[in-house]
């Protein structure tokens, strides 16, 4: 199964449904065209849609996630299972000089979203360019959940400002990323700490260990203590 985002052209009706067939590839549950999965209704959603105000021509986006419901469910990505460490604040020039070091300026803002979920947009700078992401988060343990992410455009990133969640600032970090023991470091360092720093590390599992450069000093493991998490974080910061 792949999962493919098609831009349209034109408005010709079945489109989509007759190309990927005519090739050989119909879409999973539409019989119509050659499926031969039975589902309730082709796994074919419009996830996005922009158009201008017929009056003031101010351009507008709305998206919506397919549902997690068969046949979508066959597309659903694993969950992300990440560890997260408080650290003592680290040597950021020895951050900087590891093999494949990367650093990224990110400004987080919360979305208001559904209840068991979170929602956010990210502005994150590296060097001289800027890119903008959605992500939207269903947590499963205190290690997983599962996680829809995808980049955005600027416009877009600018229409979703427009749900910010109210009760939440936005969080500002700098990010230094870095691998070490078949795993990626990621050391987020916020403005309102002077002597602590977190250390996320995203695994293939929960039961997989992790191996802690000896230079990042760890005052414990946090993964169950919801205080950390970013989300709860936006809400105690000073505006």
């Amino acid at each position: 199964l792949s999962k493919v985002q098609v831009t349209l052209l034109t408005g010709r009706s079945h489109q989509i449904r007759v190309q990927f067939a005519s090739r050989g590839f119909p879409l999973v549950g539409d019989g119509k065209y050659g499926s031969r999965i039975k589902a309730p209704a082709p796994a074919l959603w419009s996830w996005q849609i922009s158009f201008p105000h017929p009056i003031t021509g101010k351009d507008y986006t709305f998206c919506a996630p397919p549902p997690a419901l068969f046949p979508f469910s066959l597309f659903s990505a694993p969950p992300e299972t990440e560890h997260k460490y408080l650290i003592r604040y680290p040597d950021v020039d020895w951050l900087c000089r590891q093999d494949g070091a990367r650093v990224r300026e990110m400004l987080q803002t919360y979305l208001a979203a559904a209840p068991g979920e979170t929602r956010r947009i990210r502005a994150v700078r590296e060097g001289e360019k800027t890119a903008f992401f959605y992500t939207r988060k269903v947590r499963q343990t205190a290690l997983s959940a599962a996680e829809e992410e995808r980049q955005i455009s600027a416009a877009e990133y600018e229409t979703l400002l427009a749900e910010r969640d109210a009760t939440r600032n936005d969080i500002r970090k700098t990010r230094y990323s870095f691998p070490y023991g078949g795993h990626v470091m990621e050391v987020d360092i916020y403005p309102f700490w002077q002597d602590r720093a977190i250390l996320e590390v995203e695994v293939r599992g929960e039961e997989e260990t992790v191996l802690l450069p000896r230079l990042l000093r760890v005052i414990r493991e946090v993964s169950a203590d919801k205080r950390y998490k970013n989300v709860n974080l936006a809400k105690e910061i000073p505006a």
